[in-house]
């Protein structure tokens, strides 16, 4: 984020609480956006920026719940991803999947449901598995379409 405090003879720290306030308006957006786009990570993203960039707004509240929500629920979508590919022998989707399960969950940890936790523990065995038996070659067309 590329604030500037622009203090000029005569302002007060206005210009820096205005362009905080531009700058989460348009995360918001590009948030509200992008999921309506169905890029849901990226939507999360710029949700999350939101509350690192002005922790004190009153849409956190609307932000949080959105994020705990939809977060969990994408995540639970992806790992359902790892399993269906791995049961079915497509070991390098299977991975892909797991890899960014644990991207998801590391970067969005503090919005993950603790009932998650099982799963992201076999997931860090699986990629274990997957790291023998995959060879990282993967056709965008085996990828799974999901939707919230």
């Amino acid at each position: 984020m590329n604030l500037k405090l622009e203090i000029k003879e005569g302002h007060l720290y206005n210009n820096l609480l205005n362009e905080i306030d531009i700058n989460y308006e348009n995360f918001f957006k590009n948030g509200e956006l992008s999921f309506h786009n169905k890029n849901y990570e990226k939507s999360f993203q710029y949700y999350h920026k939101c509350i690192l960039l002005d922790p004190d707004n009153e849409k956190n509240i609307q932000i949080i719940q959105k994020l705990n929500k939809n977060i969990n629920l994408y995540l639970k979508k992806i790992i359902d991803c790892v399993y269906h590919s791995y049961n079915n022998h497509n070991f390098n989707v299977s991975k892909y999947y797991t890899l960014k399960s644990l991207s998801i969950y590391k970067y969005f940890e503090r919005y993950i449901n603790t009932n998650m936790m099982k799963y992201i523990k076999d997931l860090n065995h699986k990629l274990s598995q997957l790291n023998t038996i995959s060879n990282d070659n993967i056709n965008l067309s085996e990828l799974y379409n999901i939707k919230l």
